[in-house]
């Protein structure tokens, strides 16, 4: 089969007709990599061509032209493969698509770096049907992030500190930019000259952003795909997709245990390891530093139940070990939060009615919940780390309200009007996830303030 043909570019070029890239002498030929500062105010990612339609597993792409702006200025510009992106939105009116970016002139990848994040050859472009202010999962990301950040060397630093340690001799252990997670920026998006509306330009959450090396057998990262039992039965590899190592062959979901038995092997020693503590054969606290990073994990519960993560029990996180033996828990993909849940997930959405959300014990998926075993053992810790948050003000009301306006105010409100008339909100979102009211910032503002004072009672802290 022959090789898709990539055009030059047809938008973001400046005044003299040239395609804006930094190169030497300028030459768009001799790149295949630019950065650019991320966007502060008003970014526009325009696009060019045919929009896909592919909602298949296959994904079949188009080929298009991308630019990013900053208001009028030209960051840069490149053709791409553009496919529809996102499970749940596959099929929804407003659809998300993956952007892979390419070099016109030499027909290869193009790496682009934006701001402080890690190069990266594809970026994703996020709809979020269900939060129309385009903040919940860009926040919760930060949150969890700061939540990890906020412990002493080498806690803070995520990830293991071998990890850090085994880049000194090239770049004297620098990893900056890994984000462990994902992060975006809101987009005003533009497909052939005409507004489509508001979406979050949005990193992937690929393996150099959990400073994975995939040709390492102990580096392994894996993720559930909305799997209801992975916590009540034995390691079955067909419920995960895994990212690290590389396995020859491998399509998500497979089953490996035949493949890479050893990586099954190892996956498997966790999920024995909780299945024996639910059991009673195992005691938690004395054997859980030969399997999870237990700051890791209490921050992730921390973070499930400051913004109501109701999703996050058996979906959206990354597990990853860095050594084959302990797990480390990364959160992912969190935009059903801060009052968005799916109906009868939760008896209600208010702050205060939802419980605990780690230690809930319901229908479905719920009903393993191995993290009610860290409510069951562990939770003086949990206690004391909410403590230390509050004394210290990494969690404050005001901290969040700062960060959210961080996050939208680099939109004018006229762009928020214009999305709501380009692409007005589904009545069926409303009637099957959330409630009416949730896509503002003061119902966000509020329900938090509300949430956080609501565990403040409940795990003792006055202040």
């Amino acid at each position: 089969m022959a090789k898709t043909k990539y055009p030059q570019p047809t938008t973001g070029y400046a005044a003299n007709g040239g395609v804006v890239m930094l190169g030497e002498s300028n030459p768009v030929s001799g790149l295949n990599s630019v950065s650019c500062n991320r966007p502060k105010n008003n970014a526009i990612l325009a696009t060019q061509g045919d929009l896909p339609t592919d909602a298949s597993d296959a994904r079949t792409p188009t080929v298009v032209s991308v630019s990013l702006f900053e208001g009028s200025l030209p960051l840069f510009s490149c053709s791409a493969d553009m496919a529809i992106q996102g499970q749940s939105t596959a099929n929804d009116q407003r659809k998300g698509y993956s952007l892979k970016f390419r070099n016109a002139d030499t027909q290869s990848k193009l790496s682009v770096q934006i701001g402080d994040w890690l190069p990266v050859t594809k970026l994703d472009v996020k709809s979020y049907p269900l939060d129309r202010t385009y903040s919940r999962d860009t926040f919760c990301a930060w949150l969890w992030r700061t939540l990890r950040r906020s412990h002493d060397f080498p806690g803070g630093s995520i990830c293991p500190q071998s990890v850090m340690s085994s880049a000194q001799a090239v770049n004297n252990g620098m990893q900056g930019g890994a984000l462990f997670s994902t992060d975006g920026f809101i987009v005003s998006h533009v497909h052939n000259g005409a507004f489509m509306g508001l979406y979050v330009l949005r990193t992937t959450g690929d393996t150099p952003d959990y400073l994975m090396d995939t040709t390492n057998p102990n580096h392994i990262m894996i993720q559930p795909n909305h799997a209801g039992n992975i916590w009540s039965t034995s390691f079955d590899s067909t419920q995960w997709a895994i990212s690290s190592p590389d396995i020859a062959g491998y399509d998500d979901y497979d089953d490996i245990s035949n493949t890479a038995p050893d990586v099954d092997a190892k996956c498997a020693r966790l999920i024995q390891w909780f299945l024996n503590v639910n059991a009673g054969t195992v005691n938690m606290r004395a054997t859980s530093y030969q399997y999870i990073n237990l700051d890791s994990w209490i921050d992730y519960i921390l973070m499930c139940e400051i913004v109501g993560s109701c999703d996050s029990i058996t979906n959206n996180f990354q597990l990853c070990t860095w050594n084959g033996s302990v797990w480390y828990l990364c959160a992912y993909d969190m935009d059903e939060t801060i009052g968005v849940i799916t109906k009868g997930d939760r008896p209600t959405n208010d702050p205060a009615g939802m419980e605990l959300i780690m230690d809930y014990l319901g229908s479905g998926a719920a009903q393993s919940n191995i993290f009610r075993l860290f409510y069951k053992y562990y939770t003086p810790e949990i206690r004391a780390a909410w403590r230390k948050l509050r004394d210290s003000g990494v969690v404050a009301s005001k901290t969040f309200d700062r960060r959210l306006n961080e996050i939208v105010q680099t939109v004018s409100p006229s762009a928020f009007a214009d999305d709501l008339a380009a692409s007005p909100k589904s009545t069926a979102d409303l009637s099957n996830f959330t409630t009416a009211g949730t896509s503002s910032m003061p119902y966000m503002m509020d329900w938090l303030q509300k949430r956080i004072a609501w565990l403040d009672v409940k795990w003792g802290y006055s202040g």
